[in-house]
């Protein structure tokens, strides 16, 4: 039974008894003045009581709200206020359970958020760790008297060039995702030629290619674009760059733009060993590297893909990947036609 039917009840029950007690002293052999007397008394008792519980009832809500708060507070999150007895307090009760349900999916962000941090540490102490220790060695067996032996000392001082430029490459790219997400703000927005990328692209990578005698294909059209020409240059040859380390000697990359009515569209694809499908949900995360050994061999940081991501969502784009083992690899980037 709600609050508000047990003190309507009450109410009823208390006026009821005070015209009974009246009317029967009213008849009983008892002067009139002794009868209004005791009828008043027990009409001021009766409506002082049922004011004493009337306030109690339209406070309750509030004791209740207070409680809640307070349980907050503590940190229990999980409890949900019922239907308040007083219809008034319907608004405070609906703004206190929002109010839980608020903290509660930011202390799960806060937590995420945590565990996110506990890991970015982890592995980058690890992937710097891997380069020091390396150095280290070569550098002990070197003071040990391999410096002596021209042919030892030699490939000793290429590997610490090669674990040295590792070190350089992971600060490097550690500094860009670092400066993109602290000033998501900072675009430097500007008209450019589409054919500038293609340009920047065909340069970089010629003495890869060529290396590998693999065909990089560019389509791009002659549609002035806006953004910012420097970080979207990171994008292309990132993706550029992954497939011509990746892929096998001889393969095809392709580089093409399109566009439909509300984008532009740009398509990186190549024919090389392709991504497992058990991998593709991890690609863009720091440091996930879909074969580690060989992602260290190649010279990957592991922060490419997570900086490409980052690049495209400060464009308002999107990016997605098609692949499969064995038939090669396809990224897809769609910018809004309005910015790009």
């Amino acid at each position: 039974m709600s609050e508000r039917r047990k003190w309507f009840i009450q109410l009823g029950i208390s006026i009821a008894l005070c015209i009974l007690i009246t009317t029967l002293l009213f008849y009983a052999d008892v002067s009139r003045g002794i009868v209004f007397f005791i009828g008043f008394f027990f009409f001021a008792f009766l409506l002082f009581f049922n004011i004493y519980a009337l306030r109690n009832y339209y406070n309750l809500p509030y004791k209740l709200a207070a409680a809640r708060l307070r349980s907050m507070i503590a940190g229990n999150m999980d409890e949900v206020l019922a239907n308040p007895p007083v219809t008034e307090a319907s608004d405070l009760f609906k703004t206190i359970n929002d109010l839980s349900s608020e903290l509660q999916a930011k202390s799960r962000m806060i937590d995420k958020l945590e565990r996110m941090r506990i890991d970015f540490v982890a592995n980058v102490s690890h992937e710097l760790k891997t380069p020091l220790t390396s150095i280290k060695g070569y550098t002990e067996t070197l003071k040990a008297g391999a410096a002596l032996d021209p042919n030892v000392s030699g490939k000793f001082l290429d590997r610490i060039e090669e674990n040295t430029n590792r070190l350089i490459a992971i600060i490097s790219d550690l500094l860009v995702i670092s400066h993109i997400e602290s000033f998501p703000q900072d675009v430097n927005w500007e008209s450019f030629e589409a054919s500038q990328l293609t340009q920047k692209l065909d340069g970089t990578f010629m003495p890869n290619l060529q290396k590998k005698k693999q065909n990089l294909k560019l389509s791009f059209s002659d549609q002035k674009l806006e953004g910012d020409l420097k970080k979207l240059e990171h994008v292309f040859t990132n993706l550029v760059d992954n497939a011509n380390r990746y892929c096998h000697e001889g393969a095809t990359i392709e580089v093409k733009q399109t566009k439909d009515n509300l984008h532009w569209i740009y398509e990186v694809s190549d024919n090389g060993p392709g991504i497992p499908a058990h991998h593709q949900p991890r690609i863009f995360e720091r440091f996930y590297r879909v074969e580690t050994d060989r992602g260290r061999e190649t010279g990957g940081t592991g922060l490419g893909l997570s900086i490409v991501k980052h690049i495209v969502l400060l464009h308002d784009g999107t990016i997605r990947l098609e692949s499969a083992v064995g038939q090669g690899t396809r990224f897809f980037i769609k910018f809004p036609r309005r910015t790009l």
